[in-house]
């Protein structure tokens, strides 16, 4: 192959790449549009409050804010998966809402977290 080839070449195997991202960010989007609904249908969020140390850290962490899950649990120093436990089990008595949308703090597209009266 000449250089003129090969820049063709290269230049359609990085818009594939570029169609393939866009396409799996898609299906990421999709897939976790359906968790947080399967998560609202079983009815996840109505179960009783939690009572430990962790709950204190992630709820001030949030304050008001949107968060995801890795912002909460680096800002409230604390396992990712103590915070889904802990959002899950808190309800009462301040509510957890969850929902996908965009993180304030890392400006991803995924599911975030509210705590409070909404």
């Amino acid at each position: 192959m000449t250089v003129p080839q090969n820049l063709r070449q290269a230049e359609l195997n990085v818009a594939t790449a570029v169609s393939l991202v866009a396409e799996s960010r898609a299906l990421r989007s999709a897939a976790t549009w359906i968790k947080v609904r399967a998560r609202d249908a079983r009815g996840a969020r109505r179960l009783s409050g939690a009572s430990d140390d962790d709950t204190s850290r992630i709820e001030g962490a949030i304050g008001n804010r949107t968060l995801c899950g890795s912002c909460i649990a680096s800002k409230a120093a604390v396992l990712l998966s103590r915070v889904d436990d802990v959002l899950i089990r808190l309800g009462h008595p301040v509510p957890a809402h969850f929902t996908f949308g965009i993180c304030e703090e890392c400006r991803r597209a995924t599911v975030v977290h509210h705590v409070g009266w909404s």
